[in-house]
């Protein structure tokens, strides 16, 4: 019997052995806990600018914006990364007012239609603080690639394990920013409005600045030897000229530069002030549209802004005489407009103070506000110490007719009317 039991211990014996190889072996301890999406995003602490991206997207005149893909700088940067070494960078800049974040949302959607799940952007906004932060930037493009690329995803994955409980740090999103790069070829990442990155305080100018060349060079440096392409679009000013001077010199990669021109905008200014003239002078004949629209496009200097800042002023109740002189006396520049814009307010006589009482709230409101809150808040007297609400100082219909009367003739260019159906 003592024999019998020896040969079953044996057994068992070899049977532990064989579980222990089981469990040390290479195999079982590369498998990867799952981690929910959900909680990779929120340990990246990433900002979105999908809305932003999508505004600019519908906001594009169809047919326009294709120029920029026939110039050999912009064909040079999106060609096959894999001919070079290191990534491909590129920076397209231009005067305000040309369109660029226009162009640049129909770049990202170009991008996304040749290679999918391979693009991320992001777009800087001058009113939103958390949207104009350099490394910002960085933490929504390794988000946006990891919630749509099951690469990313699993690298994303691999960079959590040992650090939940807090956000990813800097070295954390770079280092998974070029783990991303390095497993999924060609990727493309782009920005608009960098420029805006620039920008803050007086005070605070310089450091700010300084963010946004670090940005640069960790960028740079986490893209180095991959095969991943990097746009920037944005204006054309000092600190941002320098910044790019000094990667251009420095980065192993390739650097490509386009500047924005009155000839590369001109066919497209006049495409969209016919399809905006058309929209807001419906009534009209065709050949004052053309006729206005032909003007307008000549006068604007490759403007977009300038074009939609003029179709704000076109009133659909002036004579064709009104309307020629409002084209021929528009003032050339964007800020000369905004100027004679404020001087027009200032000479409504009776209409001079709601026009700022719009402007006011407008400017100070937390959110934007729909059109019904502000005719509320702009019947509130309050220094005429009533108790009770003025409803028979709201308008009888919120029709458009109403809207353009009380609001969009009086403050012009200065204010923008949006929202989808059914709002108010």
């Amino acid at each position: 019997m003592y024999i019998g039991f020896q040969g079953v211990n044996k057994r068992f014996d070899r049977l532990e052995e064989m579980f222990t190889q089981l469990y040390l072996s290479p195999y079982a301890t590369s498998i990867r806990p799952t981690v929910d999406l959900r909680d990779l995003l929120v340990w990246l602490d990433a900002v979105f600018t999908d809305e932003e991206w999508d505004n600019a997207r519908r906001l594009r005149t169809p047919g326009t914006c294709q120029w920029i893909l026939s110039r050999p700088s912009f064909q040079g940067w999106v060609s096959n990364s894999n001919t070079t070494n290191g990534t491909k960078i590129m920076w397209i800049h231009g005067p305000p007012g040309f369109g660029k974040t226009v162009l640049c949302a129909n770049i990202v959607e170009h991008l996304q239609n040749a290679n999918p799940q391979r693009v991320a952007s992001f777009f800087c906004t001058s009113d939103d603080e958390a949207k104009r932060q350099p490394f910002a930037i960085a933490r929504s493009w390794v988000a946006q690639m990891v919630r749509q690329h099951a690469q990313a995803l699993e690298a994303a994955q691999d960079a959590y394990q040992g650090k939940e409980g807090r956000k990813a740090t800097a070295s954390d999103i770079w280092s998974l920013f070029q783990e991303i790069c390095d497993r999924i070829p060609d990727c493309a990442f782009v920005v608009d409005g960098f420029d805006e990155c620039a920008k803050s305080d007086q005070q605070l100018r310089q450091s700010t600045s300084d963010k946004a060349l670090q940005f640069l060079r960790e960028l740079t440096g986490a893209a180095r030897k991959t095969s991943c392409r990097i746009l920037f679009v944005s204006r054309e000013d000092t600190d941002v000229r320098s910044q790019f001077r000094e990667l251009s010199e420095s980065s192993p990669g390739t650097f490509f530069e386009y500047g924005v021109s009155i000839e590369d905008t001109q066919s497209d200014v006049k495409t969209f002030a016919v399809s905006a003239i058309a929209e807001n002078l419906p009534r009209k004949t065709s050949e004052l549209k053309e006729e206005i629209a032909r003007e307008a496009s000549h006068r604007c200097q490759g403007m977009f802004l300038w074009v939609r800042l003029l179709t704000d002023r076109l009133n659909p109740r002036n004579n064709t005489k009104q309307l020629r002189d409002l084209v021929q006396h528009m003032p050339h520049g964007v800020e000369d407009t905004y100027t004679r814009e404020l001087e027009r307010i200032l000479s409504l006589g009776v209409n001079t103070n709601r026009a700022l009482a719009i402007l006011r709230w407008t400017l100070f409101a937390l959110r934007p506000l729909t059109v019904r809150e502000l005719t509320e808040a702009l019947v509130v007297d309050v220094d005429d110490g009533s108790d009770f609400y003025p409803h028979d100082e709201l308008p009888d219909s919120w029709e458009e007719e109403e809207v353009n009367d009380e609001i969009r003739w009086l403050c012009g260019a200065l204010i923008e009317l949006r929202g989808g159906e059914g709002q108010n």
